[in-house]
């Protein structure tokens, strides 16, 4: 609209306005979309068909996706890279899902990364977990991949 022009602000070669740029082309006023950041997930699962099924499907909606298959791995990279959500398969070698949450929760760099548990135990057997560690979301194994994008949505909110 043209009386938003007034709006604009002159930044270097471009104008900005509530976060969008707005270019001049060959004398014509183009708008350009802001750039959003992709949002990282961690994926921490020794099982390879699940770790190339879901970072398959995360990439496909944009998100940038890092994968670990053991504990000790995971809690590494979460440490370093601080994702914005992690998947979290409970039963891991080198250390599982149960102490790798303990070890993030007491890590002021990883306390906050929201987490979704993938477990093949039933949710209500896990509610001793939510009541240490906080809220987390869980998905049962096996799974549809519509629950998992609830969940990581939600944990992301």
């Amino acid at each position: 609209m043209l009386g938003s022009v007034r709006d604009l602000i002159r930044t270097g070669t471009g104008f900005v306005r509530d976060g969008g740029e707005f270019n001049l082309k060959g004398g014509i006023l183009v708008a350009e979309s802001p750039v959003e950041k992709r949002r990282k997930i961690l994926i921490a699962d020794d099982d390879r068909k699940t770790l190339s099924l879901l970072s398959e499907w995360l990439e496909r909606e944009g998100y940038e996706v890092t994968s670990a298959t053991s504990g000790k791995d995971a809690l590494r990279q979460a440490s370093s890279e601080a994702p914005d959500c992690m998947l979290l398969d409970l039963n891991m070698p080198q250390l599982d899902g149960y102490s790798l949450l303990l070890r993030l929760k007491e890590n002021d760099r990883t306390s906050r990364i929201p987490i979704v548990i993938l477990s093949t135990q039933p949710e209500d057997e896990n509610q001793d977990i939510c009541r240490t560690f906080g809220p987390i979301q869980f998905v049962e194994k096996p799974f549809r991949i519509a629950d998992v994008a609830c969940k990581v949505a939600h944990a992301l909110t």
